[in-house]
Formats: structure tokens, C-alpha cells, sequence
């Protein structure tokens, strides 16, 4: 019995002798030995270990994920912000690295750009509560200190029909057939179009977050000579109260338009805006807008346009949203032939898709019936107006800060009265940026 046991431990003592000699290879990957190199403040490692992950695979979430933290960690907030972008480029429904975009955007002081991607994040279902005070918290700092917002965008436009000209050639008056001059028909072209909105809003007191807002905006479309070339400015001013979750807005507008390069008209009135978050996916706009119209030549047009929006805006997840428009006005002019009252009902889609594309898609109907009849036709003006937009443009792509965009719009107009009839496609290829 001893010779056994003792036979037992010789033979135990010789395989712990050959395991402590055995080498044993361990494979850990780029970015978990990053991770360590983080924890211990190797930055430069880590580093140097995720270009290698990075080199097999260019987009490795993770590998771009903690390259956003080393270069957060070394105080590169705006290097930080491109691997995060690189992520939702093609990661779009990640929540975490959203918010930490939005964060750095934060702190960047790109407080359009950061309270874009905080409300996307808000959208997210089954959001705890902790991280929605949190998100809300960061909106209501960025609207504490904000004080302007600018947009710039312009590119070509080609356009099948620039005059919004009917396709026929000739047009019943009085009941009898006439040809239709050559400057009221339906009429292509390609031109360049430009516009920019720019706002400052300037603090009241250091008590309250009430503002006092001023700002413009500006259109212009340019096409082969002079005829059909469009401009219109739009000057605003006034107060703005704000609180947790509504602001108010009243101001007073001033506008002009230019066409053909010649003073068409001038309007000026009051505006009335407000806004209010109603849940943290949920977000009510409206507005209200009664200007006072003098055109330079067609005096018959001269009158009051008094319209109003409401837009409602659902955060359907974290990379899309859904708003839904409805709207109504009139106008009353020294014609009563082209004096009208209209209805407005539409809805539109925004989402973040992959490959750095975001879409947009917006279909619409105006139900616009007129007073009375016109004299030089049979029947009285009932316009039905059906219009589409689609667009999308590359959040990816950056060339000075301006994102490409490709802009399509459809509208048709089954009116009554033949001559207001038309189709209408335009086209805009360009370049966008919000500050």
C-alpha cells in the first residue's frame, strides 16, 4: 500500500512539474488590450494597438469607440466628435455613442448640432428616467446660452416648369379660345439658388431666460435672364418668453420680394410663435402670421394674408422622427376673384439611415377655394395642390463644414380654372450648414 502511494505522488508531482513548464499562448484582441492600456494610462498604447485594429477592419465600432475616449481623455473634443460620427455613419441606432457625441458637441459650444442629437437620443423607447433629467438638463443649458443660429445653404436648380406656367397653349376666356403668350407658359431652366436664415437673441435679464429675438432671412433664385429671377427678404424683431418647456414668441415682420429684378411687393404685420414639450418624444410648434400686402403694379392683389401652422413632432427611436403638419388661412384682397381661404394638411419623415445618409420625405395637400369667380372665366378657382419633397444629404461628408445635399420637389395643382393649372418638378443639388 505505501509503495502505491508513494508510486501515486511521483506520478502527481511529475505532471504538475511538465504544466509548470508547458507555455501557454493567449490571444487577446486589439481593442480588449486597449482597453487595458487605458485603465492603466497608456494612452499612447492604446493607441497604437487600435491603429492595428483599425488597419484589419476600418470600422470596427469598438476600435473607433475608444479612439473617441483616448482623444477625449487628451482634451481633442473635436476629434473625438469625427470617430463618433464615423460610428453612426453606418451605426446609426446606437443610443450610447449619440449621447456622447452630443455631449462633446456640448462642450464644443455646437449647440444646434448637440440639441439635435440630445432629442434624437430622447426618442429612444424605454429611456430611464435618470438619463431623460439628464438629456433634458443639457437642452435647457443649451437654450440658457444660446444666442444665434445661422443657415446657409445653396446649390443648382434644375426645374421643369420656373414659371409654374400651365403646359397648354391656349386658355378659354370669356368662353373663347386665346394663345397663350409665351412668358405665361410652362417653362424650364437650370439656375442657382441661395437662401440663409440667421437670428440673434440677446438676454433680458439675469433672472429669467427671456429673450429679445431679432433676425432675417433671405431667398434667391437666379435663372437665365432676368424675367423669372425671384428674391425675397424678411426682416423680424421682438420678445421671447421661455420656460422649462414652452417658449412664446411675439414679433413684428417686415418683408419685401423682388421679381424679375423689379419690386413686386411689401408686407409688413405681426407673428405670433410657440412651441411646447409636451413628453420626451413629444414636441408641439405653432404659428401664427397676419402681414399686411402692397404690391407695386397689381394693386388688385393688395390686402391681407393671415395664415397659421401647428407641427407636431414624435421621436419614433433614436435615429428617426416623424411631424405631422397641419395649417389653415386666407387671404383678402381688393379682388374678391382672388381672394381665398386655404387648408393645409401633410406629414414628414426624417430618418438616419446607414452609410451616413439621412432622408427625408414630405408629402402635402392645400385645399384652396376662392370667393367669387373671375370675370374672364366660367368657372370659379378651386386649386387642389399636391406637393412632394424628398431629400438626403451626407452627415458624413464635410467640406468646410457644409454637408451635400440632393433636394427633389414635386407639385401639381388640379385647379378648376385650367390657366392655373401646372406640374411642376424641381431639383437642387448643393451644400447645407447649421450653426
Amino acid at each position: 500500500m505505501r509503495r502505491f502511494v508513494v508510486a501515486a505522488l511521483a506520478a502527481l508531482l511529475c505532471s504538475l512539474s511538465a504544466l509548470a513548464q508547458e507555455t501557454r499562448t493567449v490571444v487577446v484582441p486589439f481593442e480588449e488590450a486597449a482597453k487595458i492600456a487605458i485603465a492603466g494610462g497608456d494612452l499612447d498604447g492604446a493607441e497604437k494597438l487600435l491603429g492595428e485594429a483599425l488597419r484589419l477592419n476600418p470600422k470596427s465600432t469598438d476600435a473607433l469607440f475608444l479612439m473617441a475616449e483616448i482623444e477625449r481623455r487628451r482634451g481633442r473634443l473635436k476629434e473625438a466628435t469625427e470617430y463618433y460620427r464615423k460610428i453612426l455613419a453606418d451605426r446609426p441606432e446606437l443610443g450610447r455613442v449619440r449621447l456622447d457625441l452630443a455631449r462633446a458637441l456640448f462642450e464644443l459650444g455646437e449647440d444646434f448640432q448637440a440639441e439635435y442629437h440630445f432629442r434624437l437620443a430622447l426618442a429612444q423607447p424605454d429611456l430611464p428616467e435618470a438619463v431623460i433629467q439628464n438629456i433634458n438638463a443639457f437642452i435647457y443649458a443649451i437654450r440658457q446660452r444660446k444666442q444665434y443660429e445661422l443657415r446657409l445653404d445653396f446649390g443648382v436648380s434644375p426645374d421643369t416648369n420656373v414659371t409654374s406656367g400651365p403646359a397648354t397653349n391656349e386658355v378659354l376666356l370669356f368662353g373663347l379660345p386665346f394663345q397663350l403668350d409665351e412668358q405665361a407658359r410652362q417653362k424650364s431652366g437650370i439656375g442657382v439658388v441661395v437662401s440663409a436664415y440667421g437670428e440673434y437673441l440677446a438676454r433680458l435679464s439675469e433672472e429669467n431666460n427671456h429673450r429679445w429675438r431679432a433676425g432675417a432671412s433671405f431667398f434667391r433664385s437666379e435663372y437665365s435672364g432676368s424675367s423669372i429671377d425671384d428674391m425675397q427678404l424678411r426682416l423680424f424683431t421682438g420678445p421671447q418668453l421661455r420656460g422649462d418647456r414652452y417658449d412664446l414668441s411675439l414679433l413684428g415682420v417686415v418683408s419685401k420680394r423682388w421679381f424679375g429684378n423689379e419690386p413686386y411687393n411689401e408686407g409688413f404685420g405681426p407673428r405670433l410663435e410657440a412651441g411646447w414639450i409636451a413628453a420626451p418624444r413629444w414636441r408641439i410648434d405653432g404659428n401664427i402670421e397676419a402681414l399686411r400686402l402692397l404690391h407695386r403694379t397689381q394693386t388688385l392683389l393688395d390686402g391681407y394674408n393671415i395664415a397659421g401652422n401647428t407641427f407636431t413632432t414624435f421621436g419614433i427611436d433614436q435615429t428617426s422622427f416623424v411631424r405631422f403638419i397641419l395649417g389653415a388661412g386666407t387671404e383678402r384682397l381688393e379682388a374678391k376673384g382672388f381672394s381665398n381661404y386655404s387648408i393645409r394638411v401633410g406629414v414628414g419623415y426624417v430618418t438616419n439611415l446607414p452609410f451616413g445618409i439621412t432622408g427625408f420625405i414630405q408629402p402635402e395637400f392645400y385645399f384652396v377655394p376662392y370667393d367669387e369667380r373671375l370675370s374672364a372665366f366660367l368657372d370659379r378657382r378651386i386649386d387642389r395642390i399636391f406637393s412632394l419633397q424628398v431629400s438626403a444629404y451626407k452627415r458624413d461628408w464635410n467640406f468646410w463644414g457644409f454637408s451635400p445635399t440632393v433636394n427633389y420637389a414635386y407639385t401639381r395643382n388640379d385647379s378648376t380654372v385650367g390657366f392655373f393649372g401646372f406640374d411642376r418638378h424641381r431639383f437642387n443639388i448643393g451644400l447645407t450648414r447649421e450653426f
